[in-house]
């Protein structure tokens, strides 16, 4: 067994001469039964490097991971996130963070596509902003694990306009939602959203369940 030379390092086991089993969990990528010869680093195909020390052949100095810092996030990230895209009504935010290329599932434009780019997401932007000018958002949780971030929210604001298809009510709507985003180099490239918006509706009159 090797000794754990740091809060992320993972359990792994001595196979005799040269080689070493790791066994756990990095990022996105399991890893298993990688040899280790003469204490060189492997690469995995996400830049996060394995490692063991080899002392000799029947001993085993430390193992544990470096995860190369443009595949890791942190909270903080989602939370400006939704204080300047969504609180803070700001379509340069979207731009900052947002890739050219990122898609959001669960969140379509009105032909029924996903979300695409940052064009796409500022569209959608619009629309909510028009429907709601006092909208908030605001993060209650959040678990973050490697390049992915997962934030349980609540959403409130004062239905105030038509641009979701509805007339407005002039009324406060609340209901909650989660996400989780995977960002690289400081952008989101994917996100998927699970927002209550059957609520949204039901509160602005628009959905209305008859149960016999």
């Amino acid at each position: 067994m090797c000794y754990q030379h740091r809060p992320s390092a993972l359990p792994g086991w001595w196979l005799g001469r040269g080689q070493f089993a790791l066994c756990g969990r990095s990022g996105d990528i399991a890893y298993s039964d990688f040899a280790y010869r003469q204490g060189r680093v492997h690469h995995s195909a996400d830049d996060t490097a394995l490692y063991a020390t080899i002392l000799s052949h029947t001993r085993v100095a430390f193992c544990g991971v470096y995860r190369d810092p443009k595949y890791m996030v942190d909270a903080s990230f989602i939370h400006r996130w939704f204080d300047e895209v969504w609180n803070g009504k700001s379509e340069s935010a979207v731009d900052e963070m947002f890739a050219e290329d990122g898609i959001a599932h669960g969140l379509t434009d009105p032909e029924g596509n996903e979300v695409r780019g940052p064009e796409g997401f500022k569209r959608l932007h619009r629309q909510f902003v028009e429907a709601y000018p006092d909208l908030r958002i605001i993060v209650e949780d959040t678990v973050v694990e490697g390049d992915k971030i997962a934030a349980r929210c609540r959403v409130t604001g004062s239905h105030l306009g038509h641009s979701l298809g509805v007339a407005p009510t002039n009324g406060p709507v609340e209901f909650t939602g989660m996400t989780i985003v995977r960002v690289r180099d400081g952008k989101i490239t994917e996100a998927w959203n699970e927002f209550n918006f059957m609520e949204m509706y039901r509160q602005l009159g628009a959905l209305k369940l008859e149960l016999e």
